[in-house]
């Protein structure tokens, strides 16, 4: 498999076209389309596949309120209805 190293960027791009053009098919083609998308996107990285608990995700927005901030925000509009 000394032949497609360097090349592994291209090679993920091709295989992820092949798979979302295999996916809508029937039976254990659209499967076997699914497990190598899943394999292309998740499984890639061998070292970062075998991590346990962790989940890629955005941070969210700094100027979103805290739970805090939105129940004291329900008890002052509470408070207001007086």
């Amino acid at each position: 498999m000394t032949e497609f190293v360097g090349k592994e960027a291209e090679l993920r791009k091709r295989i992820i076209a092949a798979g979302v053009e295999a996916m809508g098919e029937r039976g254990s083609v659209g499967a076997m389309a699914i497990e190598v998308l899943w394999e292309c996107v998740v499984g890639w990285d061998e070292g970062l596949a075998d991590l346990d608990g962790v989940e890629l995700q955005e941070e969210p927005p700094s100027n979103l309120p805290s739970d805090e901030d939105k129940s004291k925000a329900d008890v002052d509009v509470l408070m207001s209805i007086r």
